[in-house]
């Protein structure tokens, strides 16, 4: 979801619900399987006492991936990139929040990456290859498709101009 704010000239990238949802297909998948498991084992197992230990090990496995499950469309729905002219804050965070900065004149290079699945639902990944410190490779994931790469260049050579011409102004050229 892109949501532009004209008062503060940022644009707002929210990951695609469907992306977190993918993201998280193989805990989908390992629950099913432990679900399915426990119907045919309670067919198979004849001896009660094993048949409450085993099943009950198997709900908690259960519980515990219905939980990472949980965990992981709550982390992507709180994903959030924020680009404004002359930076990208990431927030990320379910119990707390982080904020990441990312200065535009740092970034060297960007990637566009679409897999079949992301084509179907008209998602992209943005890998950003920087100059930073802390996030050398930054990776935009699971956003809406759109022109925002464009976007991101414009912001980016602009910044990169305004930081030539201030150290220009230093050097007194």
């Amino acid at each position: 979801m892109l949501k532009t704010d004209k008062n503060e000239n940022k644009l707002t990238l929210k990951v695609c619900f469907l992306y977190g949802l993918y993201k998280q297909s193989l805990s989908i998948i390992a629950t099913i399987g432990i679900i399915l498991l426990t119907f045919l084992l309670q067919k198979i197992i004849f001896n009660e006492e094993q048949k409450a230990i085993v099943l009950n090990s198997l709900y908690l496995f259960c519980l515990l991936f219905i939980i990472r499950i949980i965990y992981g469309l709550i982390y992507f729905k709180t994903l959030k990139y924020i680009l404004f002219k002359d930076r990208l804050v990431t927030k990320k965070g379910v119990f707390t929040n982080q904020y990441s900065f990312l200065e535009l004149y740092r970034v060297k290079d960007y990637e566009v990456y679409q897999s079949f699945f992301m084509r179907l639902f008209n998602m992209m990944n943005i890998q950003l290859i920087t100059s930073d410190k802390t996030d050398p490779i930054l990776n935009l994931r699971g956003i809406p498709k759109s022109d925002v790469f464009n976007l991101i260049r414009k912001n980016v050579e602009e910044q990169r101009r305004i930081k030539n011409e201030s150290a220009d102004i230093r050097r007194g050229i």
